[in-house]
């Protein structure tokens, strides 16, 4: 009988030993898992954030390329415009004063006609007069077109060089903005660590605590 009784005690004995072995076996796992599982999601978070940052940079170059593009096709067209504004400018010049030179012309013959010396004279200095203002108006409106121009060149720059530091900005808040999300994932990936560790240690503690209660209960009953 007593005999019995050792064997069984015995077995029992080591069958709460094999249980305290898979607790302990369960819980290295389950922290090695853990940490594993961490260890991914940190690098899967690494690698989303750089290819974020990889996209975002490849977007602001496309999109500063672009505003290239665009403001030099703008610059251009303008002074395409302007070289046509001067040229008709031009024409309507070489017109004027060939209008101008007719007039004179037409009063010089008359008074040549009339013999009237002193109308010749007054007519050939109202021609020069004539003249003399027509280049005077055609040089003002010539400064004029170029500072038009001049002007539209630096709001074209202007707005270009706007337009490309609001692109930078934006990219510098999603980078940014990446930067944070990763954070928050890798908070997330924390805490969901903490919690398998925590969750096993319960585990184990719990199953440790029932052989333990157990044990108790047969030295008590052995007693």
């Amino acid at each position: 009988m007593a005999q019995s009784k050792a064997r069984d005690a015995e077995k029992k004995a080591k069958e709460n030993a094999e249980k305290a072995a898979a607790a302990q076996k369960q819980y290295n796992d389950a922290v090695k898992n853990a940490a594993t599982t961490y260890k991914q999601s940190v690098q899967d978070i690494g690698t989303k954030l750089k290819q974020s940052l990889t996209d975002n940079a490849t977007a602001l170059f496309r999109d500063v390329t672009d505003l290239a593009t665009k403001y030099r096709r703008d610059e251009y067209d303008t002074t395409i415009k302007a070289n046509r504004a001067e040229r008709a400018a031009l024409k309507e010049q070489i017109n004027s004063i060939e209008d101008i030179r007719n007039e004179a012309r037409e009063s010089e013959l008359e008074a040549l006609r009339e013999g009237d010396f002193k109308a010749l004279f007054l007519a050939r200095e109202a021609g020069a007069q004539a003249l003399r203002e027509d280049e005077k108006s055609n040089n003002r409106e010539r400064i004029d077109r170029a500072q038009s121009l001049a002007d539209q060149r630096e709001d074209l720059l202007r707005s270009a060089q706007q337009t490309r530091a609001d692109r930078m900005l934006a990219a510098d808040r999603q980078n940014s903005d990446a930067r944070l999300a990763q954070s928050r994932e890798i908070q997330q990936a924390q805490l969901a660590r903490q919690r398998s560790l925590q969750a096993a240690s319960e585990a184990y503690s719990a199953e440790l605590k029932q052989l333990n209660g157990y044990l108790q209960a047969r030295l008590k009953m052995e007693g």
